[in-house]
């Protein structure tokens, strides 16, 4: 099923501020992101040397999400019953264009075709990781890639099972990532207002634009640990103003800037924000309603705020984060240039 017809049908449920996704497995929330300033902070994660714990990232987001949204009547299908479904779900919102997996004894081997960040860096350690942390979870083993070919458009894994136990992840647990997650029907805009108004793009390649830039749906569990490790933070605003600066034109006027960012923040599933300029010129970003994690850890939107500092460069490269104030279900952070 493609996305549109996913939007159509309310198995992708959009509102303002929040994306639910109901595809096949439970429901989860989702973010829409960039997918250039993604790719581009693995890339330099692994340039300094981060492969490792670029690799433990990806394992550790999909050993939580495998393991609280794939039920285990899902999970317990034989591979090629199950290769089918996970490729339906990943085509379905454009990470990649193809998938298979297959088992034999100790060894499990994943092809894929224009997977999602390797499209765009080639060679990194993140895609290896992801398909571990699945694979981890539905054979209730530890798992370790033994082989790995990549390039832009295929992919070939090869991973083995180590004679060690298993232990499953620890996470908050569906019921309090559900309430966590849970916010009241808001009148405003949400991402079908983005596709109507093409802000937004939907291609026939069943991926989301923006401006002609390739955006990914993807669930904010990884966001969080992200923050949480703090690899690099320092090097994301430079990052989203780079990514920025191509599809914003720098005569645009400051406030249209500011609303367009708040526009984004509502359309990609962030929350319910708000922005505000002080009188001492700082500028005030509040959200309600942010999206939580599975992780045990704090959640942390620290990777997010630095995504957003790098875009208020385009008002003024001095900006900076002076402070981030958090409480329940909501989230300010102020930005000054002075």
């Amino acid at each position: 099923m493609r996305l549109s017809e996913s939007l159509r049908r309310g198995i992708m449920k959009v509102g303002a501020g929040s994306i639910l996704n109901r595809f096949k497995a439970k429901i989860r929330r989702d973010v829409i992101f960039s997918e250039d300033i993604l790719a581009n902070y693995i890339l330099e994660c692994e340039k300094a040397g981060y492969e490792k714990e670029v690799e433990e990232i990806s394992a550790e987001w999909m050993n939580m999400i495998i393991e609280n949204l794939f039920p285990h009547t899902v999970r317990k299908l034989p591979m090629p019953i199950l290769s089918p479904i996970a490729k339906k779900i990943w085509t379905n919102i454009g990470l990649l264009d193809d998938f298979h997996v297959r088992k034999d004894k100790d060894i499990a081997v994943v092809e894929t075709k224009n997977e999602c960040i390797t499209r765009l860096i080639g060679k990194n350690r993140f895609m290896p990781g992801l398909f571990c942390g699945i694979l981890n979870v539905i054979c209730e083993a530890p798992m370790v890639a033994a082989e790995v070919n990549q390039t832009k458009t295929r992919c070939k894994y090869v991973y083995k099972l180590l004679d060690e136990p298993w232990d499953p992840p620890v996470t908050k647990g569906k019921d309090k990532y559900n309430y966590l997650n849970s916010m009241p029907d808001y009148r405003g805009l949400a991402l079908k207002d983005a596709f109507k108004s093409k802000i937004l793009k939907l291609k026939s390649n069943n991926r989301v634009y923006f401006r002609e830039k390739p955006l990914i749906i993807i669930e904010n569990t990884l966001f969080h640990i992200i923050s949480n490790r703090g690899i690099l933070l320092d090097t994301v605003p430079s990052i989203s103003f780079n990514y920025f600066r191509e599809v914003i034109k720098i005569e645009t006027k400051k406030w249209e800037k500011l609303n367009l960012l708040k526009n984004i923040l509502h359309f990609t599933g962030w929350g319910i924000a708000k922005i505000a300029i002080k009188a001492n010129g700082n500028v005030l970003i509040k959200i309600k309603y942010q999206p939580y994690g599975f992780q045990t850890e704090k959640d942390s939107w620290n990777f997010l705020f630095k995504i957003i500092e790098g875009y208020l460069h385009l008002l003024d490269k001095r900006f900076r984060i002076v402070s981030i104030n958090e409480s329940f279900k909501n989230i300010e952070a102020t930005f000054s240039s002075n």
